[in-house]
């Protein structure tokens, strides 16, 4: 049975079986720890089950990677220079 909750139709999904599996794999990892998964540890789970986490990942909607737009919080252009949290 599939949710659905108000106001999220316009949200991306994953395209692929892949791209499923690998944020599957990073909200278990997540919701277990309140801790986002390092790419190591996704990348060595997904690999035992024979996916390319690198291919998934490149082939995920930019939205999914970055979020929506928030011309408040403009994403630089270089990932290096995304100022730490206080």
């Amino acid at each position: 049975m599939e949710t659905r909750i108000s106001g999220t139709e316009e949200l991306p999904a994953a395209r692929t079986l892949e791209q499923q599996q690998l944020l599957q794999a990073v909200w278990d990892a997540f919701t277990a720890s309140s801790e986002w998964p390092t790419f190591g540890w996704v990348d060595r789970k997904l690999d035992k089950q024979g996916l390319d986490v690198v291919a998934a990942i490149s082939q995920l909607p930019e939205d999914m990677l970055r979020g929506f737009p928030d011309p408040s919080r403009p994403v630089p252009s270089d990932d290096s220079v995304i100022p730490s949290s206080p």
